[in-house]
């Protein structure tokens, strides 16, 4: 949670820390931002005071949604520190973040979090420690100081969750209404109009309901009919033809418009009827799917229930 930051900064021996980009691209900022839209910010988080925004002054009513102390970026204006330290953008973006820290009096081991272009990450880091003389950089790869903070959830996340787990949910059903409703001819679903129905038509299908709820899907989803749904990840034929008999995978993985938490959900389905094959399969991953939730338990590894799960398909 947000409010275990401080606690976890702690542990790390950080003074501070530093996230950078937007909220419809970083998920650190998303969480950091409590789930208010801002573009291209600078958040410092310091023990035991108020986190800091930094933020383009056309967002200042956004902005204070957050509950920060809020600052805009204008009292250092990037284009004219870029001009001053020779036209280089690297060079200004490092001596604007080292003016917005010296202000502040931030020093001490700082972490830097956010989400870019490796490249450019490593270039400014690197920069930083180069310029920034009473700060020392502080980088982590794993497990990481805001990844640590949302492996657990207040009751607003837990809420926001729900909501959207409601919202896929009733996409799903949709979906499989609208599949159920469609006349038949020729052993394949047909479409208004008469024609075969796509799996193309379906995903459309899928996107017009998405849109409905105010939900967003930047990876796409997964409706693979027959032969593809045996592939792991194959999104699906647009093209192929919605034939009774064939079993399809429906992996959907929306979120909230803007960003938030995903609702990530997977279905086998088979239209009509299934066939022997796909029905053993079928009761094989109930009978293992029934055995696990029956023997879950607060506080163990989720490995454990990995390890069960494959041992129980590895016997048959």
């Amino acid at each position: 949670m947000r409010s275990d930051i401080d606690r976890l900064m702690a542990e790390r021996d950080l003074d501070a820390a530093v996230a950078l980009g937007s909220t419809a691209t970083s998920p650190t900022m998303y969480y950091l931002a409590g789930g208010v839209s801002l573009e291209g910010v600078t958040v410092v988080l310091r023990r035991g005071q108020r986190p800091l925004l930094v933020h383009s002054p056309m967002e200042r009513d956004d902005a204070v949604k957050t509950g920060m102390e809020c600052v805009a970026n204008t009292r250092w204006n990037l284009a004219a520190i870029t001009r001053e330290m020779g036209g280089a953008l690297l060079d200004g973006k490092a001596e604007q973040l080292r003016r917005i820290l010296a202000d502040f009096d931030v020093r001490g081991r700082v972490g830097f979090y956010g989400h870019g272009e490796i490249g450019q990450a490593h270039a400014l880091l690197t920069r930083l420690e180069q310029v920034l003389d009473d700060v020392e950089v502080v980088v982590e790869f794993d497990h990481d100081l805001i990844s640590s903070a949302r492996v657990t959830k207040d009751e607003q996340e837990l809420a926001s969750m729900l909501d959207v787990a409601r919202r896929a949910n009733d996409v799903v059903a949709a979906v499989a209404d609208m599949l159920s409703s469609r006349p038949v001819a020729n052993n394949r679903l047909l479409a208004p109009g008469g024609a075969p129905l796509t799996i193309g038509d379906v995903k459309r299908f899928i996107h017009d309901e998405c849109v409905k709820r105010e939900l967003e899907q930047p990876d796409g989803n997964i409706f693979s009919l027959g032969r593809h749904a045996g592939i792991p990840h194959h999104s699906g034929d647009p093209d192929a033809e919605m034939e009774l008999g064939k079993s399809i995978v429906f992996d959907f993985f929306p979120r909230p418009v803007g960003g938030g938490y995903f609702h990530d959900m997977t279905r086998t389905w088979s239209l009509g009827y299934a066939t022997d094959e796909v029905q053993a399969a079928w009761d094989d991953v109930m009978a293992a799917f029934d055995a696990v939730v029956d023997a879950l338990e607060v506080g163990r590894k989720t490995s454990d229930y990995q390890i069960m799960t494959c041992e129980l398909f590895e016997a048959k």
